[in-house]
């Protein structure tokens, strides 16, 4: 497949998904101020100065934190208290995705393990 249909295809979807999701805010008010207030969220987190992503941040948590959605009054409080790690993250794009990725994969393993280490020791027990 070349790019240009890989483009073309994923603009179709675009196009899709966004019909959707006007159709489903329409419909549901507190899933409208769910999606609008994660869309600004992301345009937040574009921001290129320490100065530009505190303004922004700012005007956020005026415009949401006293939401009549629960869930964005709970996000905003959430990210009120994480403030700093939100203003550094929007500077900074590392990112610890590959170590929790890493975590998850070891837990994965051990509860794996614990799973098949109590069905032989039933098996053992009642077989």
């Amino acid at each position: 497949m070349s790019l240009d249909c890989l483009v073309n295809v994923r603009n179709i979807l675009r196009k899709k998904n966004d019909k959707k999701i006007r159709e489903w805010c329409q419909e549901d008010a507190p899933l409208r101020h769910l999606y609008q207030s994660l869309q600004h969220l992301s345009y937040v987190l574009k921001s290129e100065t320490k100065n530009q992503a505190d303004i922004r941040l700012k005007q956020w948590f005026d415009h949401y934190l006293f939401n009549d959605c629960a869930a964005v009054k709970s996000i905003s409080k959430t990210l009120v208290t994480r403030r700093e790690a939100l203003l550094s993250r929007t500077l900074f794009s590392y990112s610890n995705s590959i170590m929790e990725g890493t975590n998850n994969k070891i837990k994965l393993i051990k509860q794996r393990a614990l799973a098949i280490e109590t069905s032989n020791d039933l098996h053992c027990e009642f077989g």
